[in-house]
């Protein structure tokens, strides 16, 4: 039975969660997109045109590699879960004299918002380049069925990486920082 107490054990929870799915739709959309390059177009036909027995077999066969996955990340579940929240929320010492520096404090604010914005700013121009009537938005058009999922997951991965990397950036940039700091004071 799944037992949370922590807020840190919740993010993890949900990173870990995140990343399963990912994982079922980039798979998902890899196995979609060998289909489409195998067989372009008619496959639903090609598939109702089979005896109930090969149906059958297809639809187990898929079944069963979705249940092997989900069977698979609920195994890794506790030791994935244990590892992301001790890369996020590890521990850091400080020394005495370097705890709550507001000098840093405002520095590391600075850096995530920076950050925050040049990350909003990127997904904005993306969202406005392909919503626009260019050539790069009439490649999504040409996509296929598996290569829109496969964006799709990789673009999931993408968003866990950087839901990760900001998590990390807030918890560890006061002490990243103040490393950075203390270093340029010691030279």
């Amino acid at each position: 039975m799944l037992k949370i107490k922590t807020p840190q054990e919740i993010f993890g929870t949900i990173i870990y969660v995140l990343v399963v799915i990912a994982c079922i739709i980039t798979i998902t959309g890899i196995v979609w997109t060998i289909l489409d390059i195998i067989i372009p177009v008619g496959k639903t036909s090609l598939f109702l045109s089979l005896n109930l027995g090969f149906q059958i077999a297809i639809i187990a066969s898929v079944l069963a590699a979705l249940l092997f996955i989900i069977i698979l990340f609920y195994s890794l579940f506790q030791k994935g879960r244990k590892v992301i929240i001790e890369m996020i929320f590890k521990k850091k010492f400080i020394p005495a004299e370097y705890k709550n520096r507001t000098g840093i404090k405002i520095a590391t604010g600075a850096v995530i918002i920076c950050i925050f914005a040049v990350i909003v700013g990127i997904i904005y121009s993306l969202i406005l380049e392909l919503t626009a009537d260019t050539s790069s938005s009439k490649i999504l058009i040409n996509l296929s069925g598996g290569e829109i999922v496969l964006f799709m997951g990789i673009s999931l991965f993408f968003l866990d990486a950087l839901f990760i990397f900001l998590i990390l950036l807030w918890t560890n940039g006061y002490y990243y920082i103040l490393r950075l700091v203390t270093n340029l004071e010691k030279q």
